[in-house]
């Protein structure tokens, strides 16, 4: 993958360290669509899937006003949080400086607490913008970003979106990432995809260099051409913002089918999250609909306006190596694994989401 011309970086938990607790399940089953998946990961799968479907049914007939011409366009960050937005003061020494009709700021808090709502609003002296309450969980946020952009949407200035963690932080001024994503593209998306795996299911690829390899890869292509694995933190056009809005459930449909046929047997493991496949498949597919498909796979991409851009991205352990950004100690992840171990060996028998 492309990992040119960086905007901003995501810090998060890596929990490739599961993987080593669960191999010895057997993943040698059917995979071909409708084939063998057990009882509980197919529990798991519902359980997202109706999450995300909920929110896609109702948002996918809203209106999305077009965009402005008579103003300034403006780039929108959106900021999903669990219970708070870290770095705080990164991000006020970001926004301290830029212009106020440049950007728009957008915070959704997960914990459906109305008391709340008016109490935590984070950049607020910078026009931040608490959204109300989008149904969304672990794995399950392709149908809360679909309706938070769709609300994003309704500022017609609103010409780029910024998918972004609580835990992110800024490398670059408020000013490069304008210049960059803005006045020089502001018609373009930036993804950032996975590398293709080289097993068909992640039970496989683990069995072999899960101890040491990259776990962020793409499975799902081997099974619908159209969906592949990227990361969730990209950054969306705004015409392509709205095709997500529009086509969200439909391309959902088919990540559905690939993610059950990559990942049949990791009951609660958590691989396979709709929002690191939903929002790129949409606009494949609304490609595909319009009859405007070149028949490649990496030409639709262009043609369509979407460049391989890690702009955001998580540093997963092993996916770096050789790089200058790579900050691996094996070490370090041997005694994280070795810590955490017995605790998500406790989760994973009692049923637990891990």
């Amino acid at each position: 993958m492309e990992r040119g011309g960086r905007v901003l970086a995501v810090s998060g938990l890596v929990c490739a360290a599961v993987f080593w607790i669960l191999q010895g399940q057997d993943s040698d089953k059917d995979l071909s669509l409708g084939g063998h998946v057990s009882a509980a990961r197919e529990a798991y799968i519902e359980e997202k899937t109706q999450i995300d479907r909920g929110v896609m049914q109702i948002v996918q007939h809203l209106e999305v006003p077009p965009a402005a011409v008579q103003f300034a366009p403006k780039v929108a960050f959106l900021f999903l949080t669990k219970q708070k937005l870290h770095n705080l003061n990164i991000w006020k020494s970001f926004f301290r400086d830029a212009p106020r009709d440049r950007y728009s700021i957008y915070v959704h808090e997960s914990r459906n607490d109305a008391t709340k709502q008016y109490v935590y609003q984070p950049l607020a002296e910078y026009g931040a913008q608490t959204l109300p309450f989008i149904n969304g969980t672990w794995c399950a946020l392709a149908g809360l970003e679909a309706g938070a952009l769709q609300m994003m949407l309704q500022d017609p200035n609103n010409a780029q979106f910024a998918l972004l963690s609580d835990s992110c932080i800024p490398l670059k001024s408020f000013a490069y990432v304008y210049h960059e994503l803005v006045e020089l593209s502001p018609k373009t998306s930036k993804v950032c995809l996975a590398e293709t795996a080289q097993y068909r299911t992640i039970g496989e690829q683990m069995k072999f260099d899960g101890s040491t390899g990259c776990v962020f890869r793409d499975f799902y292509s081997r099974y619908e051409p159209l969906v592949r694995h990227h990361h969730q933190w990209a950054v969306l056009s705004r015409e392509h913002a709205a095709t997500f809005v529009r086509r969200g459930l439909e391309s959902h449909h088919r990540y559905y089918n690939a993610w059950r046929q990559a990942v049949p047997d990791w009951a609660q493991a958590g691989y396979g999250c709709s929002c690191e496949a939903t929002p790129l498949a949409s606009l494949l597919v609304d490609m595909h609909a319009k009859g405007q498909s070149s028949g490649d796979y990496f030409e639709d991409l262009k043609l369509t306006g979407v460049e391989q851009k890690c702009l955001t991205f998580v540093h997963w352990h092993g996916c770096f190596v050789g790089h200058k950004l790579n900050r691996d100690n094996q070490w370090k992840f041997v005694a994280r694994i070795l810590q955490s171990a017995p605790v998500y060996m406790m989760q994973y028998y009692a049923g637990h989401d891990i």
